[in-house]
């Protein structure tokens, strides 16, 4: 704004003009100092690259932190699903070992039985072996 100033008075000591051609003069330089106020609005390149690189590495870091976010959600899901099956698979044991209880259970009563019937038998005598002696 000041070299302004000091190039229209630098015009106006060169050239005693009228006062039509100062104000054109005016008006001229006016329009030229509002063409440099906006160059100067408009960022330079370089600043232009520098904020565009930021905005990359922004949204790099967004992407990473979803990305690292993603895979814990991952893995504790993961984990969970093999505490469940870990779980299922205990019940499966316990329950097959009741089952060889039972089984184990049922036998030992069978040959309770058994014994008891062998025990009634034993007192009589067999007649398969009498029958085989004649």
């Amino acid at each position: 704004m000041y070299n302004l100033e000091y190039a229209l008075q630098l015009q106006e000591a060169e050239s005693p003009d009228s006062e039509v051609n100062n104000i054109n003069r005016i008006t001229e330089l006016s329009s030229r100092v509002q063409n440099m106020n906006n160059l100067d609005s408009i960022p330079d390149v370089g600043e232009q690259e520098r904020r565009e690189r930021e905005e990359l590495d922004k949204m790099l870091e967004q992407n990473r932190l979803r990305v690292e976010e993603a895979r814990r959600r991952e893995a504790l899901e993961q984990q969970e699903k093999e505490l469940e099956r870990y779980q299922e698979l205990e019940v499966l044991q316990r329950q097959k070992e009741e089952a060889m209880r039972r089984k184990k259970l049922e036998e030992e009563a069978e040959r309770a039985n058994q014994m008891k019937l062998l025990g009634k038998n034993r007192a009589r005598p067999k007649l398969s072996f009498a029958i085989g002696l004649k």
